[in-house]
Order: structure tokens, then sequence, then C-alpha cells
């Protein structure tokens, strides 16, 4: 069921995905492939960054560097999504386990940053003038 078939207009509900009845566990946010410098709450859509990055240092509201991930280590939720959806999505919880993903060290998700902003042209090079 979805926030707009049960009439909930709790924003944060998505259309269609609630993960309903998954486990999920709690973790540092790493980075997932080699082109993902970051990831956002399924519900809020609050920023996940690796601790220690420079993202993640940046003075940015509404950031996170933990929080809970599925077994799939793919979808990502805050704290306080997963304390106000928990009971209502009968979510199970879990210890992290050897086979979870490894952390991404600040160095590398800076490296993986620096690389997208080249691709994508934003580079901003530190003798460039403001607004150049």
């Amino acid at each position: 069921m979805t926030s707009r078939e049960d009439g909930d207009s709790d924003w944060r509900l998505p259309a269609s995905k609630t993960f309903e009845g998954e486990t999920w566990h709690q973790r540092k946010y790493f980075a997932w492939a080699e082109n993902w410098d970051h990831d956002h709450c399924a519900f809020c859509w609050k920023s996940f960054e690796v601790p220690g990055s420079r993202a993640a240092l940046a003075s940015v509201e509404h950031q996170y560097t933990e929080g809970w991930a599925n077994e799939s280590e793919y979808d990502w939720i805050c704290d306080e999504c997963f304390t106000d959806f928990r009971e209502r999505f009968h979510w199970g919880t879990r210890e992290p386990s050897p086979g979870d993903r490894p952390d991404t060290s600040p160095e590398e998700a800076d490296r993986i940053s620096d690389d997208l902003r080249v691709k994508h042209g934003t580079v901003i090079h530190k003798d460039d003038p403001p607004g150049a």
C-alpha cells in the first residue's frame, strides 16, 4: 500500500516503495560504485556522504555519514525516518556482518567526487576567478 492509496499525508512516504518487511542494519555510508559519491534517504531525501570526505566535512544541513542500509546495501534510510516508519512497515534489524561491503576511505570518496566533477564539467580550479 502506498501513501496515496491509504490517504496518509506524510510527504516522506514514497509513491510505490515502502520496503515492507525488509531487514536493515546501521553502518557508515560508503560509495556504492565508482560513479557514486553520495546517496539519499529513501524517504526524506537527506544526503548521505562518506565520513571524513570533503563533502561530509562541509557545513551542509540535512546530511548524514551513517544510517540504515537494507540487505543489498543499496537503499538507505536516515535515523529519523527509520524511527518514524519502522513499526508501520514491519522492518527488522540485524548487526553488521563480515559479508557487508567495505567502508570507503575519505580519500577514495574525494577522488570519486573529483572524477565525477571532471566528467560533468563542474570542476572549479583554485586559480579561477569567482564566476569564471
